[in-house]
């Protein structure tokens, strides 16, 4: 019987234990959808008020007329900003396509020089990679020469 009793008291309170984890869990979800809501709502109250004032900056063309001649001083293109005199202008109007066919640039890339010759000296029972050896066999006129292009 105590037994019995352990035995239930302790899937009791693995019960009550993994019911409050499961709440907790079920609270920091909505705990955290709430925080993103929040972040959308500020993300949305900043695009409502720039697009506010934009559109009451539109809406008053006289103020930005005003903003304009005040401070930008901004101004339309004249033709004298493109070419020289309204002429050269008229110019271009009455100008006859030319029956030339357009010649693209073209670069040509250098030329690559031509490979190094070396000449090595080489002995059948020397090791080719020992210097003594080449200088031995380069001294005493015994060594066979052979050129070898390296690429």
């Amino acid at each position: 019987m105590i037994r019995i009793r352990t035995v239930l008291g302790g899937v009791a309170t693995m019960a009550v234990i993994i019911g409050c984890y499961s709440v907790s869990l079920m609270v920091s979800g909505e705990r955290k959808a709430v925080d993103d809501l929040r972040l959308q709502i500020a993300s949305d109250q900043r695009g409502i008020r720039t697009l506010q004032a934009e559109f009451r900056t539109r809406a008053r063309p006289a103020e930005l007329q005003r903003w304009n001649d005040e401070v930008l001083g901004l101004q339309a293109a004249s033709t004298l900003q493109f070419v020289r005199d309204p002429l050269q202008l008229a110019a271009f109007e009455t100008a006859k396509p030319s029956a030339e066919v357009p010649r693209y640039a073209v670069a040509e890339a250098p030329k690559p020089a031509p490979a190094p010759v070396t000449t090595v000296a080489y002995r059948a029972d020397a090791d080719p990679m020992a210097p003594a050896a080449v200088a031995e066999l380069v001294g005493t006129g015994e060594a066979r020469l052979t050129r070898v292009a390296l690429r």
